[in-house]
């Protein structure tokens, strides 16, 4: 076996959501380059970065789990305090991009204010600065701030999407998740040459195609049950109303479960809603699951849901949509059609989409799902996670920008 030449660069590549499918783009990139340190943030109780302790592979290879002082999950949705905390953070890693002194810094899914103090010391050090474009954050803090606090909360809002433009304006080289995100960033000033599109994926052999009955599926009392699941994080740009409608139609159905796998006030909602309506036969929630189980949790169910605020969909893109597509179970999604998972999943033919806000509609195709058997739908979910989500692939479209 021919061992890869290393290039000269040391990347510092960020993460703030810690999110697996990134970890398995940093781990190919080790493979070609000098050194790579992958920094995230470690309170993340999820099942997302429990298996980053995999770091010994390449001596070129470390993983950098950066604590966020205080419990930022206590004050997540305090605007202020989550400032504060999250700034914190960044000082932190703007200490670590001074230490390692890397060639270029890559940095995706950080607020504006992490991304700032990132952006500074990578210049301090002479280090290229990728912005990595997972969300437009600016627009999506406009978005809340204008709805909590109207006029305020709307020059707050102006004031974040400004400096978000001045940093990406400042970077040198910008990737975006979607196609659909390169007019905004055009709008800001930055040029197409300096952009690049490499859409999201996820983990194919950590989510492969499993039988349905199993031992988590057991121990749940899910065994033999048709299960609408819903997992992942349920904040302010979810719906849970609508998974409880769902519980509610098929209350009386024996066959029927709607399982939400999820943290965040969404999930606290539905878990109230479910013992004052009595739904606690069809409506189980459940707090988020170990890693180990995560395969036979999604092999667990029939249909698999995802939701977005209307406010929300033209800025974010549900990762958990593309390990579904890996799970090869068919997917039924409430989210705008201008969504790219959303078309992505109508493309693929891999499940139905309705908007956020049509109730009517995503019942119907529930009942169409619950009702038809033969597998098609889920196993073009499979086939287009197989043909789209090769890592060697990604990585090397990377370097195409990194050399």
């Amino acid at each position: 076996m021919v061992t890869p030449i290393k290039s000269k660069h040391r990347i510092f590549f960020h993460d703030f959501g810690a999110y697996q499918f990134l970890f398995s783009l940093t781990k190919e990139l080790a493979e070609t380059h000098e050194k790579v340190t992958h920094a995230y943030v470690e309170l993340l109780s999820v099942s997302r970065n429990a298996e980053t302790a995999d770091s010994g592979r390449e001596s070129n290879y470390r993983q950098l789990p950066v604590e966020m002082d205080g419990d930022y999950q206590a004050v997540k949705y305090s605007f202020p305090k989550r400032f504060s905390l999250e700034r914190a953070y960044g000082r932190k890693l703007a200490e670590a991009i001074r230490r390692e002194r890397p060639s270029i810094v890559i940095s995706s899914n950080a607020p504006t204010h992490v991304q700032s103090l990132m952006q500074k010391a990578a210049n301090d050090v002479g280090a290229k600065f990728v912005f990595w474009v997972q969300d437009l954050y600016g627009e999506a803090v406009a978005s809340v701030l204008t709805s909590k606090f109207s006029i305020a909360g709307a020059a707050a809002g102006m004031f974040f999407k400004q400096w978000e433009r001045r940093l990406i304006l400042k970077s040198d080289h910008i990737v975006v998740i979607s196609e659909a995100f390169r007019e905004p960033i055009r709008s800001m000033g930055c040029l197409e040459d300096s952009m690049t599109t490499v859409e999201n994926w996820a983990d194919l052999e950590r989510y492969p195609v499993r039988a349905q009955e199993n031992e988590w599926s057991r121990q749940q009392g899910l065994a033999g049950k048709f299960c609408f699941m819903y997992s992942g994080t349920m904040g302010l740009k979810h719906n849970p109303e609508l998974l409880l409608e769902l519980a509610k139609v098929y209350r009386d159905n024996e066959h029927v479960r709607v399982v939400v796998i999820a943290e965040g006030p969404g999930a606290d909602f539905l878990q109230e809603q479910a013992s004052v309506l009595d739904l606690g036969g069809t409506l189980i929630v459940l707090p988020f699951q170990p890693i180990e189980v995560v395969q036979d949790v999604l092999a667990t169910s029939s249909v698999l849901i995802a939701t977005l605020h209307p406010d929300a969909g033209h800025y974010c893109v549900p990762s958990k949509v593309l390990s579904y597509l890996c799970a090869g179970r068919p997917l039924l999604l409430a989210m705008p059609f201008s969504n790219p998972a959303a078309q992505i999943t109508q493309d693929a033919r891999a499940g139905f989409c309705c908007e956020p806000d049509d109730l009517e509609s995503f019942l119907e195709h529930a009942d169409c799902l619950l009702n038809q058997s033969d597998g098609a739908m889920g196993a073009n979910a499979r086939k287009y996670a197989e043909a789209h989500f090769d890592v060697r692939d990604i990585s090397t479209r990377v370097n195409v920008f990194l050399n």
